[in-house]
């Protein structure tokens, strides 16, 4: 496993935590201070089981499509998260607009993740 594969697990879990967390703190906010309990709680372990798929994933003996498919999942995760946050903070853009931004910055850096990452170096194979 690379330097870069470590990376990727890691943030990715990152991001998939902070998603996660603030998806069902937001769906359940009807249970008051329970629900961000539940939000962490939640999140933490979507982040772990995200972290050890992506790590078991990007490992040498994993197909190398499968190496893609998780090289799109941790590169949109990741995107989705910093363009949510620099739509949010140096644009000042509203939660909808930077939500798209999210979304286009993730789909992008999936795809470049994809191509470009850890299952670039088994291309002739696919």
């Amino acid at each position: 496993m690379t330097g870069r594969s470590v990376v990727l697990a890691i943030a990715s879990g990152v991001a998939t935590f902070l998603v996660v967390s603030t998806l069902v703190t937001e769906l359940t906010h009807q249970l008051g201070g329970f629900a961000v309990l539940l939000g962490v709680f939640v999140g933490a372990l979507a982040g772990a089981i995200a972290t050890a798929g992506v790590t078991a994933d990007l490992t040498g003996e994993a197909p190398p499509r499968r190496r893609r498919v998780t090289g799109a999942f941790a590169g949109f995760m990741i995107g989705f998260v910093a363009g949510v946050a620099l739509a949010t903070w140096l644009a000042g853009l509203a939660a909808n607009a930077s939500l798209g931004v999210g979304v286009v910055v993730g789909l992008l850096l999936g795809a470049w993740v994809a191509l470009r990452g850890p299952a670039a170096t088994t291309e002739a194979q696919l």
